[in-house]
């Protein structure tokens, strides 16, 4: 099969119809180089914003307000001192994130903890929320618990503003913490 072969599309950028070239078992979408750089980029989904943008910077958030100098700060279940940024720093929640959708970003219920305790032992719920429990009292506890299962939808306009808001809190955070060391 040669290039002759192959149909013709239209171009993803420009419009225009052209012949695709081959390379190797991918044909190209646009007519050009110059139409590829100038090809519209496509919109982040929800779920995308949701894990890849929104969760990193959230953490990091978690982490910073529970930190005394803006380097480290402690496991919420076991009390081992971590260093923000690294793989044994992590943001832990209280309860599962699968069963408990709207207490993926509460901050209530997103604590820092050692990769331990997060990882190998599950998130060590029993423990976290007990803690959580004296700390925010049973009735606040209860309800935070209550409303955790209530469905509702996250549009990537809501993911968006999210960034937004916690990227301005992690900076102010951060200088916080630079000024008081």
């Amino acid at each position: 099969m040669n290039n002759k072969d192959i149909k013709q599309k239209r171009c993803q950028s420009c419009k225009e119809i052209f012949t695709p070239a081959r390379r190797g078992l991918s044909v190209s979408k646009t007519c050009s180089a110059k139409c590829k750089k100038a090809a519209p980029k496509k919109e982040k989904t929800a779920a995308y914003l949701k894990i890849n943008v929104l969760w990193p910077i959230f953490s990091r958030y978690i982490k910073l307000k529970n930190s005394t100098d803006g380097r480290r700060c402690n496991c919420y279940t076991c009390g081992a001192l971590l260093e923000i940024g690294t793989i044994n720093c992590q943001g832990g929640h209280a309860v599962s994130k699968a069963v408990y959708k709207n207490l993926y970003f509460d901050e209530r219920a997103v604590k820092p903890q050692c990769l331990s305790c997060n990882k190998h032992y599950g998130g060590m719920s029993y423990d976290f929320c007990k803690r959580l429990k004296d700390e925010l009292g049973e009735e606040d506890f209860e309800h935070m618990m209550a409303h955790g299962r209530d469905i509702i939808k996250r549009d990537r306009r809501w993911y968006l503003d999210a960034i937004c808001e916690y990227t301005a809190k992690v900076k102010e955070l951060e200088l916080s913490k630079c000024k008081e060391v």
